[in-house]
């Protein structure tokens, strides 16, 4: 028996939008789930055949999904972020364009990372803050470590 869902898509990515994270791992969940995150992934390297300035059958096919990866892609941001895609014809340059923008570089990484790492040193409930939205407030911290590449092990946590 095939399983029947729904894909839901992801809200559309604005400047104001607070946790990209969120957006980020929604959105590669649905380009996973509609079997385009793949290219977006790897990328898309046009191929001609031998002698030859006609694409190959499996290079047409990889055209089609990138381009279909590239309209998800447009139609997930807004107009004002889909500018930092120029001329951009492969969805893999789209897509680290916006991680760029949104998560930066190495540095900035790290000195988000740094951050981080303050505020779980100096972590306490706070005023009038229940059990339940201090764990969460820890689970999003947790998050934030693993989103920077740094794992968080249960060590760190006791």
């Amino acid at each position: 028996m095939a399983l029947i869902s729904h894909v839901r898509e992801p809200t559309k990515l604005t400047n104001s939008t607070r946790n990209f994270s969120h957006w980020k791992r929604r959105m590669m969940n649905y380009l996973n789930v509609i079997d385009l995150w793949v290219i977006v992934a790897t990328g898309y390297t046009p191929t001609a055949k031998e002698n030859s300035i006609e694409l190959t059958n499996e290079s047409k096919e990889n055209k089609m999904v990138n381009d279909n990866a590239i309209n998800i892609i447009y139609s997930s941001v807004d107009e004002s972020i889909s500018m930092i895609f120029g001329d951009m014809t492969i969805a893999k340059g789209m897509w680290d364009a916006i991680v760029y923008k949104f998560e930066g570089n190495a540095q900035i990484k790290q000195t988000k990372l740094t951050g981080l790492e303050t505020r779980f040193e100096t972590f306490d409930i706070g005023d009038n803050e229940s059990i339940e939205d201090m764990y969460n407030r820890m689970l999003q911290m947790q998050n934030e470590f693993v989103e920077l590449g740094e794992p968080i092990s249960n060590s760190k946590i006791v």
